[in-house]
């Protein structure tokens, strides 16, 4: 089945994590940014930013907001009642477009079943630590749903996702993308690859009970305040 890349404007913040203790070579955490409270809402003045397909979607104002003085920036999360993917493949891909072996292996494996909180004000881990080289410069992450019932047992959708008027089941293949205005270096040191799924909470529940999976295709969740 074809994929359908979402387009996306979406930011992403990393954490070094880990102070003190023995670096741990490759061990690397992909998190969600919490959808619920204060830091939901903005990004630290330290944050290193992503942006995905900036230049197709926002004007150059908007593009030296985002990169430019690194001031917080307001983004409230909108209110939804759930959100679920079945991620069947992750694909890390490095500054010269080859494919990040993880775990020390290029076959894209996804991590199954990815399950997010509307009141959490923790970040949500998504999967196992990772292995990955020191020194990768990583410049997009690319974690795609789809149908995979052996990978996520009981689960019959893509996506499944409820802005609190009833869920929406997704069964289309479609690939959440976030590419980094400049490459995202893995240190050797533990790391914590935080992604801003609020902002395609935020597109998702724009849509309503039009979200469906020809429109999931044409989300845009550009914001910045």
């Amino acid at each position: 089945m074809k994929t359908y890349p979402i387009a996306l404007t979406v930011l992403g913040v990393v954490l070094a994590t880990g102070c003190g203790k023995s670096p741990v070579a490759g061990n690397v955490t992909l998190q969600s940014a919490p959808l619920a409270g204060p830091n939901a809402a903005s990004i630290g003045s330290q944050s290193a930013y992503s942006v995905a397909s900036i230049a197709d979607t926002i004007g150059s104002t908007l593009l030296g907001l985002l990169v430019g003085s690194h001031d917080a920036y307001a983004a409230a999360v909108a209110s939804f009642s759930s959100f679920k993917i079945c991620n069947d493949t992750l694909v890390m891909t490095d500054v010269n477009g080859n494919t990040v072996p993880i775990n020390g292996s290029t076959n894209q494996a996804g991590v199954g079943l990815l399950t997010f909180s509307s009141a959490s004000t923790s970040s949500t881990v998504l999967g196992l630590p990772l292995n990955i080289a020191s020194g990768t410069q990583i410049k997009e992450i690319d974690i795609t749903s789809a149908v995979n019932t052996a990978l996520c047992p009981g689960f019959p959708d893509a996506v499944a996702f409820d802005p609190g008027t009833g869920a929406v089941h997704i069964s289309q293949n479609t690939a959440f993308k976030f590419k980094y205005a400049n490459p995202l270096t893995i240190t050797g040191s533990s790391q914590n690859l935080n992604l801003l799924f609020g902002q395609i909470v935020n597109g998702m529940v724009s849509l309503g009970v039009s979200l469906n999976n020809s429109t999931i295709q044409t989300v845009n969740v550009g914001q910045a305040m």
